[in-house]
This record gives C-alpha cells, sequence and structure tokens, in this order.
C-alpha cells in the first residue's frame, strides 16, 4: 500500500517558461519527493525513418506525440511501479537509445506544450497550470534555444515558427487555457504564483496521506473475500448461533453459543477492515 502522488500538469506555448516553472516546484521539496515528466522525451520514435523523412514531421502538432505510452507510464506511476521514461535527442530527431529510472513520488510534475489540450492527460491531474507569456518573448527565447542548444540555424527556426509553431499554438495550445485551474504570467518569475501553487500541493499531499492507492489484482483480491464471507462465512456462523439459541442450554452458560457469536463479531470486523480500505482506496485501472 502507498499513497496517490499529486499529479500537475504545466501547459503553454513553446519557450513559455514550463520547464522553469517545473523545476521551481521540484526545488522546493526534498530529494526523492518530486520528478518531472517532460512531454518532449515522449515525441514518436522515427528509428524507422531517414533523417529526411524526420525533418518533414510537424513537432509542434498532438500527432507527433505517444500518448499511449505517457498514459501507461503515468498510470504505472500511480499504482507504485517504476518507469523507464524515453529520452529525445532533437539533434537526430528521434528517441536515444538512453532512458531514465522515474520512481513513484509524492509529486509529479508533467510539462508539455499538449498536457493541457489532451482529454486522456487532463484526466489524472489534480492541478492544471497554464504558462502565459507574449508571443515575441517566446520567439525570442525559442530562437536562442534552437540555435545554442539544438543545432538549428536562424532561417530554421524562423521557418518553423511561421510555418508550424504559431499555427498549431493558435490551433491546439492557446484554446486549451481554457482548462487550467492556475494561468501563470511571466512565467518562472512570477515567485507569488509559485509560492502559492506550492501551498496548494502540500494540502492535496496532506489529503492523500489518507488515500491508499490499492492494485487491480489486490482490489480484485478484497472483492473476493468480501464476497465469501458475506454469502457463505457469514450464513454460516448465523446458522451456528440460531443453531445454538435452539438448543435450550441457558446463553450465559452456553459455550456453543459465545463462540458462534465470537465469530460473527470476527467477520463483521474482518468485512469492516476491507471495506474502509476501498472506500478510502484508489484502485489502478490499467486493466480496465
Amino acid at each position: 500500500m502507498f499513497h496517490k502522488p499529486v499529479i500537475i500538469g504545466i501547459a503553454g506555448g513553446s519557450a513559455s517558461g514550463k520547464t522553469s516553472i517545473a523545476a521551481k516546484i521540484r526545488e522546493s521539496f526534498e530529494d526523492g519527493m518530486a520528478e518531472i515528466i517532460r512531454m518532449d522525451d515522449y515525441y514518436n520514435d522515427q528509428s524507422n525513418m531517414t533523417m529526411e523523412e524526420r525533418l518533414k514531421v510537424n513537432y509542434d502538432h498532438p500527432f507527433a506525440f505517444d500518448v499511449d505510452l505517457l498514459i501507461k507510464h503515468l498510470k504505472l506511476l500511480i499504482s507504485g511501479t517504476p518507469v523507464e521514461v524515453p529520452t529525445y535527442s532533437f539533434v537526430e530527431y528521434t528517441r536515444a537509445p538512453e532512458t531514465r529510472l522515474v520512481n513513484p513520488t509524492d509529486v509529479i510534475i508533467l510539462e508539455g506544450l499538449f498536457v493541457l489540450e489532451e482529454p486522456r492527460i487532463r484526466d489524472f491531474l489534480d492541478i492544471k497550470v497554464f504558462v502565459d507569456t507574449d508571443a515575441d518573448i517566446r520567439f525570442i527565447r525559442r530562437l536562442v534555444r534552437d540555435v545554442k542548444k539544438r543545432g538549428r540555424t536562424l532561417d530554421s527556426v524562423v521557418n518553423q515558427w511561421v510555418d508550424t509553431v504559431r499555427v498549431t499554438h493558435n490551433s491546439f495550445i492557446e484554446p486549451s487555457k481554457r482548462y487550467a485551474d492556475i494561468i501563470i504570467p511571466e512565467g518562472s518569475h512570477n515567485t507569488v504564483a509559485i509560492d502559492l501553487l506550492n501551498t496548494k500541493i502540500q494540502s492535496i499531499i496532506a489529503q492523500n496521506k489518507e488515500t491508499t492507492v490499492i492494485t487491480v489484482k489486490e482490489y480484485d483480491r478484497i472483492i473476493a473475500e468480501l464476497t465469501e464471507l458475506r454469502t457463505v462465512e457469514l450464513p454460516k456462523v448465523r446458522a451456528e448461533v440460531h443453531t445454538a439459541m435452539a438448543s435450550g442450554i441457558d446463553l450465559s452458560e452456553n459455550e456453543m453459543y459465545d463462540t458462534a457469536k465470537a465469530k460473527e463479531k470476527e467477520i463483521w470486523d474482518r468485512m469492516q477492515v476491507l471495506e474502509d480500505i476501498l472506500q478510502n482506496a484508489v484502485a489502478d485501472n490499467e486493466k480496465k
């Protein structure tokens, strides 16, 4: 048994400051309490494509991402299972051979362009954040980043911005802002918003301490045991109680009655424990 993690989704336009905010949030927790998952690492595996084919892909469109794998990994982390997160090479335009081990933690920070646009991802989020940064600032940041860190040329960055980035932002990313619980202007420079966000995260962590996460297998086992107790064991012991009462022996001296009533209480107590577990539990519905 373990506690359900708090999952924060951070979306926003290209170079809006999503990564910086995610880093600020993680820095506010002790080591091992928070992990960042970057949606960029879930770009589709394109190792079977030529470089020429890879260069033609629109990497600023939702279809460029392996959302199914991301969702699978989120389910595993929620159920307490470590995952090997892929890493993406922006030089080779495909996944790198290396993976990164991510362990279940109290806080999972998921950041990426389409974190709020994709409804299947939104369903996992406890807090939905949109980083709202002016387009001119984002363009300058992306230009500097892609030229210095990703080996792009000035012309390629400008052409990509005009041809795909701006169009995709207006079509998918900007409209997803309506799903946000919190909109943060100015990115990581907005320390007041980040402090408020951290306070809310701590509040959810405290609530989740009272919530147990169980696997589907454990959930099914508990249901099976409850069914056995209700339909087999409880009727059996009740029959023993009635038999003891019908024996004609005074109940104050009837050992058979005392034994049967003690067994009945044990069954009721066990059923209460199991029902409390189910009531306070979140079952991993991976197989559902």
